[in-house]
């Protein structure tokens, strides 16, 4: 989030450009791959990509991508290379193509692993768990295709569209995936623009604590982004997670950080990264357990997707977990513009759909005591309640530039 951080990521993601090998594997088509993976999906997230199959069917492959690439020089077959723009520590990017390929990192003997977190909605809780670093899971590629249909399938605007699946093959089994990508509208992240102060998480924990301790910062605020009406970005985020959410899209807690926004020459935003997406059906009777568990699930998103706030909160102590929760809560109302868009259009949405407002307060209220509303939202507001577990679970943030 800060500098200390900052420096240590660009000093371990490397060059800007990156070197593309061939490599032993197998080229599936989007329809195949889909065809064949389709029971790693539930019924209702499957028949999205069933209503974009014949779409899928049209979808051709660039005749000299009709080979598995690698930026894994461990699984090349020649010493031959071309090089591509670094895309994140796990992709790469073709400029004169347009084409993202997204996990062509496959790691031989290092095995590194990233955190991902999942809302466990029975102790509503965070589960972490260690996928792949480098490269997709079959499910994971999966799943960026069913984002695709989704969108395709609800009118939300898209930035990539998928063009292939690379299976990587080592010693005759397979490591892992890649998804080939078109890129629609550029790579230019959000991330790219945010002004983070030359200040380290130690030094505004001392400028909290140590009231003498002068600064010309604005502590308490959002960060800046340059070049960017924020208002704008906002509104336009909102709009995107309203369409996701309310026809049951869910990206993720993991892909839901605004290193996934990108916009164009225009400054029209987009969101990528479906590789943990998810589609829930809504019941025919809206009750107060589904609305627990939605109202929860739009909120860890909306946390995630937020513009960080400058600040350390310092709880006084003995504080109860919803007490806590309630002050991070107002404090993120009070500053968030992202919140103030999104649950402006969720309030106008819920009453178009004739849902209880009674029922949606106590869902909120219902959150506010739980874990898990507690650890994501202290990832844009920092607290020294949940410092501690914020280090240990995120030690480095890979930024995409």
């Amino acid at each position: 989030m800060f500098l200390e951080q900052n420096n240590r990521t660009a000093l371990e993601i490397g060059n800007k450009e990156v070197k593309m090998y061939e490599c032993t594997g197998k080229v599936h088509s989007i329809y195949e791959f889909a065809e064949n993976k389709s029971g790693l999906l539930d019924k209702k997230e499957f028949s999205i990509i069933e209503k974009q199959k014949e779409y899928l069917k049209l979808i051709s492959i660039p005749y000299i991508f009709h080979k598995c690439i690698t930026r894994s020089s461990e699984l090349a077959i020649s010493h031959e290379y071309v090089l591509m723009k670094r895309n994140g520590a796990r992709s790469a990017y073709d400029e004169q193509n347009k084409l993202k390929f997204k996990g062509c990192r496959p790691e031989i003997h290092n095995n590194s692993t990233f955190p991902v977190e999942n809302i466990d909605y029975f102790k509503k809780t965070i589960k972490y768990s260690e996928i792949p670093f480098g490269i997709l899971s079959e499910e994971g590629a999966l799943r960026e295709i069913l984002g695709y249909c989704f969108c395709i399938l609800h009118s939300i605007p898209v930035s990539h569209e998928p063009i292939c699946i690379y299976e990587y093959f080592y010693e005759n089994q397979t490591i892992g995936f890649c998804i080939l990508l078109k890129s629609l509208v550029g790579e230019k992240r959000i991330e790219q623009l945010v002004e983070y102060p030359d200040l380290s998480l130690k030094h505004l924990i001392e400028i909290k604590t140590q009231k003498f301790k002068k600064t010309n910062l604005l502590i308490g605020s959002e960060l800046r982004i340059f070049g960017i009406n924020v208002n704008d970005y906002s509104r336009m985020k909102a709009e995107l997670l309203i369409k996701l959410h309310f026809n049951g899209g869910f990206r993720g807690i993991l892909n839901s950080n605004i290193g996934n926004d990108i916009i164009d020459n225009t400054n029209n935003l987009f969101v990528c990264d479906y590789d943990t997406f998810n589609v829930i059906e809504f019941p025919t009777q809206i009750d107060q357990s589904f609305l627990n568990n939605f109202v929860l699930s739009c909120l860890l998103e909306v946390f995630k997707s937020s513009i960080s706030i400058l600040d350390f909160v310092v709880f006084k102590e003995n504080l109860s977990l919803m007490d806590k929760n309630i002050i991070l809560f107002g404090k993120y109302k009070e500053k968030s513009t992202l919140w103030k868009y999104y649950w402006t259009v969720f309030m106008q949405m819920t009453n178009q759909m004739k849902w209880d407002n009674e029922m949606i307060e106590i869902a909120v209220e219902n959150c506010l005591a739980t874990e898990a509303f507690h650890k994501i939202i202290s990832l844009v507001l920092p607290n020294n309640s949940e410092i501690n577990s914020i280090v240990q679970n995120r030690t480095v943030y890979y930024s995409h530039n």
